[in-house]
């Protein structure tokens, strides 16, 4: 009796995982319906094309609802938000610099245990890299940017090697109401290619500020120099229009003006990577920042979420941004038909993942003091200033834990 009680218990729990499973092959549809709210910063256009790269998803997933929402303060609102179910999205696409703040407040939840393992394979590496913080992937790598050097082939020929042939340009490629070359060197983003050539850094991965190291240092001390040659107080804006205008030969943006400078009819643009550093025979490494998906703690749909994310690593949404003017992390992806994309891909080659530790948002304004006062005093001590701003920064980390 007892045999055959257990026999047809065994047929019974068999039949229930057959059902609840499927049969060999057939796809069984859930049918819990979960709202994936996804909150970005993306203009009009780009947001549409998101929205369309999905089409397939929401066919095959007809249980996962997509609302995409754009908030234009997204890093200040999670903030305020902190750990909030209510008010809180499921999906944050941001920069990864992001990563190691809203990892340490617990805002955001590491993504492998979401993701198929195989979703990444495809990816650059660097940006897979510049995803991951204390040895945690928190993020899907979609798309990647970082300076590099663009010039007007109307007005300049041969573009500068190393950076005695930049400062040779930026002084007599000076004259006739236009300038050599312009840079936004208010900007502490705008000074990181010669920091890293230079083998300093702005902070270690171990989150240690590196602005008093004498390479760091050396740096500035070119970037001083190169200020002798650049329209007073110059910032992105001025940088921008002289370029614009064809007052400019040469410039230091990124490749989201790409779009912009192509379709200027006084710029017949050319992109070539930045200049080795001739003091170290290194080249300019400008941060590669990396736009990624995050995964929020306080989501209440984390596989349905998964899912999403790993349709965001995959060639659809890839191809969706390329047609916006995008590199993407996919590398499956044919970026062909960006005809700047080689020597962008060279430069983002050549450049260093923007750190994801916390305590990189604590450099940003003592070394843009430090470019501020070099700008405006002639005889501004180089060193002094940033190891001011060495212990600014370590009493802004010490003040925030």
């Amino acid at each position: 009796m007892k045999k055959r009680l257990l026999s047809l218990l065994l047929a019974f729990t068999a039949t229930t995982m057959l059902v609840s499973c499927g049969g060999k092959g057939e796809k069984v549809e859930e049918t819990k319906e979960s709202n994936i709210i996804i909150w970005h910063q993306y203009e009009p256009a780009v947001e549409e094309a998101l929205k369309s790269s999905f089409n397939d998803f929401t066919s095959k997933n007809s249980n996962i609802k997509l609302t995409f929402v754009k908030q234009n303060d997204l890093s200040q609102k999670l903030t305020l938000i902190g750990q909030s179910e209510k008010d809180s999205p499921d999906i944050i696409l941001g920069p990864n610099d992001w990563i190691g703040k809203f990892a340490t407040m617990e805002i955001i939840n590491p993504v492998s245990d979401y993701i198929e393992k195989s979703s990444l394979d495809n990816h650059n590496k660097v940006t897979v890299e510049a995803a991951t913080y204390n040895d945690k992937l928190y993020g899907i790598p979609m798309t990647y940017e970082c300076l590099t050097f663009m010039y007007n082939k109307k007005l300049l020929t041969e573009v500068p090697k190393n950076t005695d042939d930049l400062l040779k340009l930026a002084k007599e490629g000076t004259k006739d109401d236009k300038w050599g070359f312009v840079s936004n060197l208010s900007d502490a983003y705008h000074t990181m290619p010669w920091i890293y050539g230079y083998k300093g850094e702005a902070v270690s991965k171990d989150g240690v500020p590196g602005l008093s190291k004498p390479e760091t240092i050396n740096a500035i001390e070119f970037v001083k120099e190169l200020m002798k040659y650049q329209p007073k107080n110059v910032d992105y804006a001025v940088m921008d229009g002289l370029f614009k205008e064809g007052k400019a030969l040469s410039i230091v943006n990124g490749s989201w003006a790409i779009k912009d400078y192509s379709s200027n009819a006084n710029i017949d643009l050319g992109v070539e990577v930045l200049p080795v550093i001739t003091k170290t025979s290194k080249a300019a490494q400008p941060f590669l920042g990396v736009q990624v998906a995050l995964l929020t703690e306080t989501s209440q749909n984390k596989e349905a979420a998964g899912k999403v994310l790993d349709y965001l690593a995959g060639e659809n949404v890839g191809k969706a941004f390329v047609d916006t003017g995008y590199l993407v992390a996919n590398e499956k992806v044919d970026m062909s038909s960006n005809a700047y994309a080689k020597k962008l891909l060279e430069q983002a080659a050549l450049a260093t993942p923007m750190p994801s530790a916390p305590e990189m948002t604590s450099v940003w304004e003592p070394l843009a003091n430090v470019l501020k006062s070099i700008s405006t005093e002639e005889n501004a001590n180089v060193k002094e200033l940033m190891e001011s701003a060495q212990k600014q920064t370590e009493e802004k980390i010490e003040a925030s834990k």
